[in-house]
Parts: structure tokens; C-alpha cells; sequence
């Protein structure tokens, strides 16, 4: 419920992204590349935030007799019921923080030494 949302948002952003800011093509490292990255980083977060919080919960409950949430949509449901729907995006501008400059090196890495492979081994297009 989680990495398959979390991952698709991610790479179709970036792509987006990458056709959206002027200059930028996704197989040369540049400024724009580290911009894209970063965005689809956040973007990322942003598409399963909830389902995120829900999923550290359930994590951390010690085996209890009667847990307080039984599955990922019964935990939502409590939380946002007992907490507020609030609570399901405490820690979301931390997270978004991270996000940007651990993705902006992400992909700009991927690039640089994917291109650096390809012109020590030949490209193989």
C-alpha cells in the first residue's frame, strides 16, 4: 500500500519534472537534473505520507492481547477519528526537507556514474 504508489508518484515526477524545467536532459548531470530529483523526492513522501505514519505504528505496537489497530485502513480510520487527520502529516515538512537533497543526489549520482560506466565499457543502446 505503501512503495508501489510511493515509487510510481516518484519516477513519474521526476520524469515530468525533467521535461517540465527548461535545459534539462535526464541522461547529463546539470542543476536542473538535481532540481527534478529532489521534487520527485518530495512528491514521493507527499503520495503516501498517511499510509506511512499508520505504517510506523502498527510497527511499534507490542504484542498486546487486543491490538489498537488491526490492519493499515482500520489504523487510518482510528487515528484520523482519535487524533485528528492532522496527526497523519506530523513530521511532513521534516520529512519533505530530507527528501529534496537526498533525492537531488540520488539521481544525479545515478546519472553521472552511469555515464561514466558507459564510457568505460561502451554504451550498449
Amino acid at each position: 500500500m505503501r512503495e508501489t504508489p510511493s515509487y510510481g508518484a516518484y519516477f513519474a515526477s521526476y520524469e515530468l519534472m525533467c521535461r517540465m524545467i527548461p535545459d534539462v536532459d535526464p541522461n547529463e548531470p546539470s542543476p536542473g537534473l538535481l532540481l527534478a530529483g529532489g521534487f520527485a523526492g518530495i512528491i514521493g513522501w507527499l503520495s503516501t505520507y498517511p499510509i506511512d505514519v499508520v505504517k510506523t505504528r502498527l510497527q511499534s505496537i507490542e504484542e498486546e492481547r487486543k491490538p489498537k489497530y488491526k490492519n493499515m485502513i482500520n489504523g487510518l480510520r482510528v487515528i484520523a477519528r482519535e487524533e485528528g487527520v492532522r496527526v497523519l502529516f506530523s513530521g511532513l515538512g521534516a520529512t519533505a526537507i530530507r527528501a529534496f537533497p537526498t533525492n537531488a543526489a540520488t539521481f544525479y549520482v545515478v546519472v553521472t556514474v552511469r555515464n561514466m560506466l558507459n564510457q568505460a565499457f561502451g554504451e550498449s543502446e
